[in-house]
Order: structure tokens, then C-alpha cells, then sequence
């Protein structure tokens, strides 16, 4: 999507637990790592709103979405809420399809990687940005950081089990 398409306008705020800086390190560590001026929080793309968005206008506006993925809602099931399994195999790709259509990259972290493992995270994002721009010194931050591990994606009924254990609120 060309400048024109990425609204300036603030979108809705449904963040998630990780996405407030008072909660996860992550929020602020993107900003440190890639600047205030590429990370763009609550933008409106289209139809959707990243969770996060890198945006580099000089290198023909390379663009990633950044989604960080909790299994289910409320944070704290059960609730008065009734449970939505969300981010579950198939659920988001329509989004997903949505943006690569629109040349951006899509990356997905679970809520449980970046809340344990921010600057793997934004090691992985790093890694991205290098192979697209081949600018080292974004990369090089990242030299004692080790390496994002892999998490299975999840079903509906991987996400009611998670639930019921109250994954969410145990990460630490």
C-alpha cells in the first residue's frame, strides 16, 4: 500500500495485554531498536489495524505488520465475558492475505514470545528488515540476542484447553 492508504487516522483501541508499554517490553523496545519515526501503533490500513507497523518510506515503503497473537479473550477466563478463541489455525487469513497482497510482510509472535522473549522478537523483525534493505547495522544489535524459538500455531479446542488453564495469566 502506497502513503496515500496508510490512514493517519487512530483506529479503535482493542490492543491486547502485550501491546500496552506499562505491561510488555516489547512496545518500547521496538521503538528503541527501529525509531519512533518507522513504528506506528493503532494506523489504520485499509480495512485492518495492525497490532504494530514498520513503515520505511526511503526504501520504497517496506512495510511489515506486526501481530501479536493471544489464544483466547478474556485475558482472565472465565469471566462475565463469555470465551472467544482467537488467532486459531485459519482465522486470520484473509488479514494475512490481505496485506501480502498489498506487498507487506505479515510477521505473528504469540502473546507468550513477546511477553517472555521481547528482544528475540525484534531480533526476528531485525532479521527481516536486513534481508529486504541489507542495512547490517539494524541486524547487528542483535548479535548477542538469541534466536526466537519456534511455538505451534493453535486449534480452536488447543485455545478453550488454554483457556481453562489460564495460559495467559502464567507466562512468567
Amino acid at each position: 500500500l502506497n502513503p496515500q492508504n496508510f490512514d493517519i487516522e487512530p483506529a479503535e483501541d482493542k490492543r491486547g495485554f502485550t501491546e500496552f508499554p506499562d505491561n510488555c517490553r516489547f512496545p518500547n523496545l521496538l521503538r528503541n531498536y527501529f525509531g519512533d519515526d518507522k513504528i506506528f501503533i493503532l494506523k489504520m490500513v485499509k480495512y485492518y489495524t495492525p497490532d504494530f507497523a514498520y513503515v520505511e518510506p526511503e526504501n520504497n515503503w517496506f512495510s511489515i505488520d506486526i501481530e501479536i497473537d493471544e489464544p483466547y479473550t478474556p485475558r482472565q477466563y472465565p469471566r462475565r465475558y463469555p470465551l472467544k478463541p482467537t488467532h486459531c489455525i485459519g482465522q486470520d487469513d484473509n488479514r494475512n492475505y490481505f496485506f501480502q497482497q498489498h506487498d507487506w510482510y505479515v510477521i505473528r509472535f504469540s502473546e507468550r514470545q513477546v511477553f517472555l522473549y521481547p528482544e528475540s522478537c525484534c531480533k526476528v523483525i531485525a532479521q527481516l528488515i536486513y534481508t529486504f534493505t541489507g542495512n547490517e547495522s539494524v541486524l547487528r544489535q542483535f548479535d548477542k540476542i538469541p534466536d526466537l524459538q519456534p511455538e505451534p500455531l493453535w486449534t480452536e479446542d488447543n485455545s478453550i484447553n488454554k483457556a481453562e488453564r489460564q495460559e495467559r495469566l502464567n507466562y512468567r
